[in-house]
């Protein structure tokens, strides 16, 4: 608002159903989910630099925190970006969210001991 700046228009549905569609465009397996699993972009314009880069990753991040392993954060992000999303999200928030997979070594380092093949 201070910037009165533009953004890109990001739309999150409501129903999941939305993304497990085969309608929408989607990216080749991640890593860090199953065999034969796609990846599926959320939130995919360029945030990082702009006035609202935080927020959407709050979102990001909430989003991960209650679909575990069926939701990773992914971009140009550090984990201390990770901190100011999550103390800035946790004041509104009853159930407080988690740090991304892909910044926290610890839960990255467990999800890939999971992996079947090296």
């Amino acid at each position: 608002m201070k910037s009165k700046r533009f953004a890109e228009t990001f739309k999150l549905y409501r129903d999941i159903c939305h993304y497990q569609s085969g309608q929408l465009e989607r990216n080749r397996n991640d890593i860090l989910f199953e065999e034969d699993r796609l990846m599926i972009d959320v939130f995919s314009s360029k945030t990082q630099g702009f006035e609202y880069h935080l927020y959407i990753l709050a979102i990001a991040m909430l989003i991960e925190s209650r679909l575990p392993n069926n939701a990773l954060v992914n971009g140009n992000i550090d984990y201390d970006q990770c901190v100011k999303a999550k103390q800035w999200a946790d004041q509104y928030l009853s159930s407080l969210i988690e740090i991304p997979v892909r910044v926290d070594v610890d839960k990255l380092l467990s999800r890939t001991a999971q992996i079947k093949d090296e």
